[in-house]
């Protein structure tokens, strides 16, 4: 099949493979041959063809309904590959069809935004029905967005004061990579139907790109740019990967911040490849997997989606694995190899999906970076120009130098990234540090430090059962030592785990209510706050929600404190052990 699609400027091959997509023995076959050729070979010649193909499986699915699903299938694919649009009104009836089942609803709509359809009233109708599945809503609303028709964009921008935060996100997102798209959100920015701050710097940034003079648009992106960092955006493609070969051998350290998306698995991972290493997020924790040993290595806490996180894995000269979670050890792997890794790829994971997610600061060290490496510089910003200057750093990819970039992978600009510490501002922190490091370490008297602790750490945190239900538990503590302690208490919002991380809600009532991150479902998101009950807000009421780069717990706590209090507290916080081991 390959051989005839590459000479289709032949009229016999034309003829010959029009034959085979007309006669009903051939037609399956044929198709999905052409499907796996669509991006390797020219087929125009043969889209009409190839439509009357796919509208003979469409007949056939509906006579012999359910018996046979894949022909129904491969028709819809093929009509969303091939951009069919003598096939949107007879696909858009499939996905209206109250007897059609939810995979077939979602494969139809698949299939109608890929070509472009123009059956906005369907869609509308599919979007706003309370009868249908949220994942079928949300696939009519992805369909409506990505639509090129101008009734579609109108119909679209009315809908958004409709929609709750996470549906009006993924529209905003889909509207802006069509002028059709962008301009109308310009005018319902304009008409003040919704916020410019709905408008994620990379959205603006795709905006300014499609609509280049429109004064309005470029001076909020100037404004909004200013703040922006860049960093890598994966889309969960198998192909969505950074495309410079990374090879591993002998002692290493890899280290990076991400951002994973909502849905954490193992499709999910920082780096590898099929076959080989590979660094995913099975069961939503970091672990490092190998076919010869299954998993080396696991982090001890699942990741949290929507926050940033910092990772690093090492492996010694006796090829022992170990991770670090936000600078802190986290699990070391009971199996051992020192077997060279090559060709290893940046958010590569297997081969039939891909990494969802935002990464920035990826580094690579020709060396097992120690504990407090690690603690010491996990949050400082390093660059490509590190590499060769700073021992034993082999590669650095940050900002907007992340290489050559594979499938829909981008670097994109967000106001949502890490705040990493230059040489002077980390050189400020260490400063600090070494001074309530000492004061820490002097001599204290554990009972007026215990006072201190039940005034100022357990309006918030558990001791012992007692105590609030916003922080972490506090019990065995003093088994983490004097460094763990000072940079939960020093830099909280560096150190803290992803669940406690301060998330913020914007209701279209304006109010703004923001706290612990208790649960969230389909229809509500509950925080807790301070001396309060639990809140429940219903996503319907909601405007703009999502994790804040600032932790929970608040900054400053030290400097409350004269110096001998300091010490009294560390005294007590050094005496804190787990129960059993009293």
């Amino acid at each position: 099949m390959r051989v005839l699609a590459a000479h289709l400027s032949d009229p016999s091959v034309e003829e010959a493979l029009t034959r085979l997509l007309g006669d009903a023995e051939t037609r399956v076959g044929t198709l999905r041959s052409l499907l796996a050729l669509r991006t390797s070979a020219d087929l125009q010649a043969l889209v009409p063809s190839i439509s009357s193909a796919a509208q003979s499986l469409l007949r056939s699915a509906a006579m012999l309904e359910s018996n046979t699903p894949e022909l129904l299938a491969l028709a819809l694919e093929t009509a969303g590959a091939f951009k069919l649009k003598s096939l949107d009104q007879p696909i858009a009836a499939i996905a209206a069809g109250a007897d059609t089942s939810e995979d077939n609803k979602l494969a139809a709509l698949r299939a109608l935004r890929e070509l472009g359809s123009s059956q906005f009233d369907a869609l509308a109708k599919l979007a706003a029905s309370r009868s249908e599945p949220a994942s079928v809503r949300t696939a009519a609303l992805s369909a409506l967005a990505e639509s090129p028709a101008d009734e579609a964009a109108t119909a679209m921008v009315g809908m958004l004061s409709e929609l709750n935060f996470e549906q009006r996100e993924n529209v905003i997102e889909r509207m802006a990579t069509s002028r059709t798209g962008a301009t109308a959100l310009v005018g319902a920015v304009e008409a003040g139907d919704i916020a410019a701050e709905d408008l994620k710097p990379a959205v603006l940034e795709t905006m300014v790109e499609l609509l280049p003079e429109d004064a309005t648009l470029k001076e909020t992106w100037e404004a909004v740019s200013a703040n922006t960092h860049r960093t890598l955006k994966l889309n969960g493609g198998a192909d969505d990967y950074v495309a410079e070969p990374i090879s591993l051998a002998g002692e290493f350290t890899v280290e990076t911040w991400i951002r994973l998306d909502a849905g954490i698995d193992n499709k999910d991972g920082i780096l590898g490849r099929a076959g080989s290493l590979d660094m995913n997020f099975y069961d939503s924790r970091l672990r490092v997997y190998l076919p010869a040993h299954g998993d080396v290595v696991v982090a001890s806490r699942p990741m949290i989606a929507g926050v940033w996180t910092h990772l690093a894995v090492t492996r010694d000269d006796q090829g022992s694995f170990r991770i670090y979670v936000n600078g802190e050890f986290s699990a070391e792997g009971l199996s051992r190899s020192t077997s060279t890794f090559e060709n290893l790829n940046i958010g590569r994971t297997t081969p039939n999906a891909g990494t969802s997610a935002a990464l920035t600061d990826f580094r690579v060290w020709d060396v097992a970076r120690t504990p407090r490496e690690i603690r010491d510089n996990f949050d400082r910003s390093f660059s490509s120009a590190d590499v060769g200057q700073i021992e034993h750093l082999v590669r650095c990819f940050s900002g907007s130098d992340w290489g050559s970039l594979s499938g829909t992978a981008s670097v994109e600009s967000t106001l949502d990234a890490p705040k990493l510490l230059s040489t002077t501002e980390a050189q400020q922190q260490a400063e600090m540090f070494a001074r309530y490091r000492e004061l820490a370490e002097r001599p204290g008297d554990a009972t007026a430090g215990k006072a201190l602790f039940e005034k100022n750490c357990l309006v918030c945190h558990q001791q012992g059962g007692t105590g609030g239900q916003i922080g972490p538990a506090l019990d065995g503590l003093g088994l983490t030592g004097t460094e763990a302690i000072l940079r939960n208490m020093l830099t909280p919002s560096a150190a803290m785990e992803g669940g406690y991380r301060n998330y913020r809600v914007l209701t279209y009532s304006g109010r703004i209510v923001q706290g612990l991150l208790v649960s969230q479902d389909e229809s509500s998101v509950i925080i807790r706050q301070l001396n309060t009950a639990d809140q429940r807000i219903e996503k319907d009421d909601i405007q703009r929600a999502g994790f804040t780069t600032i932790s929970i717990m608040p900054e400053g706590l030290l400097n409350e404190l004269s110096p001998q209090q300091v010490s009294d507290l560390f005294a007590h916080l050094h005496s804190l052990k787990p129960a059993d081991s009293q």
